[in-house]
């Protein structure tokens, strides 16, 4: 569940960043007065695509892992509030593909032409949560051990104090 809460983070801030980046340039919100941005910011448009397909829980990307253990864990016991919730991945995944598609690609708007990629600055967050989300996905490991040793400790401490005070 830490590692869930971790990754929703990570995502989530990495898309509203890349939202940010794209209002910052384009000075709209509204999904269906963009495209084509792909091929003038093609560097956002990776990253956009990366975060997209994270929050998708695509196996190789960072949400996977906690996704998988969560519905896996839950399956045995709420089998059926369990389909529902992996039934909720496919309107996600229409909503969240719908949305990088026609903001970064289809037919391109003359509007936009003069966009820039990102540069400089920009690319330090993007870069930095970009392969968070790529390592993360393919060595999981890392994560679950820098998780563990702060959980640990935490819950012996809380199971101590219950035995204390009589509870367990």
């Amino acid at each position: 569940a830490v590692l869930q809460m971790f990754t929703h983070g990570t995502i989530t801030g990495l898309l509203f960043l890349m939202v940010g980046l794209v209002y910052d340039r384009t000075h709209t919100r509204i999904i269906d007065k963009l495209g084509g941005l792909g091929a003038r910011m093609p560097a956002i448009a990776v990253v956009f695509v990366i975060a997209g397909l994270a929050s998708l829980g695509l196996p190789g990307l960072i949400s996977f892992v906690p996704e998988f253990t969560i519905f896996l864990g839950s399956f045995g016991r709420y089998g059926g509030l369990s389909v529902v919730a992996i039934a909720t991945i496919i309107i996600t995944a229409l909503f969240v593909l719908r949305a990088v598609a026609n903001t970064l690609y289809g037919p391109r708007r003359e509007e936009y032409d003069h966009l820039t990629d990102i540069r400089g600055p920009e690319m330090v967050p993007l870069a930095v949560l970009g392969t968070v989300m790529i390592v993360g996905g393919l060595v999981p490991s890392l994560l679950f051990g820098m998780i563990n040793s702060g959980v640990a400790p935490l819950l012996a401490t809380v199971t101590h104090t219950l035995q204390i005070g009589g509870v367990m």
